[in-house]
């Protein structure tokens, strides 16, 4: 598994998309444009050529204007953009970019031809770094759920520390499962575990695309709730 870039953030948002408004717009026009979009900022470049720009003159900030509106709703965007130098440029790492991303409130991206071609946002970012945190956190939730079960049954401290399979497979003998006073089907549950267990191994190979968020969301919701006590 390669680090994560800032391609790869663009990539998870279906491709990239160029957010902008060109520098003679009014402000009226602008605006609108924005909550079309549903953006509360925005470069100021010239019209996109193939989705491309090879220069942000600036940025436009809803909040910047809010109150020049009723004044100034037919000057161009030129006369109120923000000089900003928020780039990026594609190859560099996402971990190294996060926290100057969530200060910003938008990033032009670029390629290694210096051409923009993409705009991120804050919101981008979290959507991601959702995406690609919710397996790790789904199956840790999973097996420590399983583990204080484990140990509200059998008071054994080592349970916390033992592997995930055995883990399952203690759950499942006879001792354990006959006071656990659960209704569910013991075979489905164990076969769901099982699959569980499956995943751990592949994400842990960062076999990301191989995860079954579903089947961890499902296995979840019936973890909670088979293992109340």
């Amino acid at each position: 598994m390669n680090n994560l870039t800032i391609k790869d953030l663009v990539d998870s948002i279906g491709g990239p998309k160029f957010y902008c408004v060109p520098p003679d717009w009014t402000l009226n026009k602008a605006v609108s444009h924005l909550i079309e979009i549903n953006k509360t900022a925005c470069p100021v470049a010239n019209n996109p050529k193939k989705g491309m720009v090879s220069q942000i003159k600036g940025y436009f900030l809803l909040k910047d204007i809010s109150l020049q509106l009723g004044d100034h709703g037919e000057d161009p965007v030129k006369n109120f953009m923000r000089n900003a130098e928020w780039e990026l440029s594609d190859s560099q790492y996402l971990v190294d970019k996060l926290s100057a991303i969530y200060r910003k409130p938008v990033f032009s991206i670029k390629n290694h031809q210096n051409q923009f071609y993409a705009t991120i946002y804050p919101s981008d970012v979290a959507d991601y770094l959702y995406n690609v945190s919710s397996p790790f956190l789904l199956l840790r939730a999973i097996e420590n759920r399983l583990a204080t079960s484990l140990f509200t049954i059998t008071e054994n401290k080592d349970i916390f520390g033992i592997p995930f399979g055995e883990k399952i497979e203690t759950l499942f003998s006879d001792k354990v499962w006959n006071n656990l006073g659960s209704n569910f089907d013991k075979n489905s549950l164990h076969d769901l575990l099982n699959r569980c267990s499956e995943l751990r191994n592949e994400y842990f190979h960062f076999r990301d695309d191989q995860i079954d968020i579903k089947l961890l969301k499902r296995t979840w919701n019936i973890i909670k709730r088979e293992l109340d006590g």
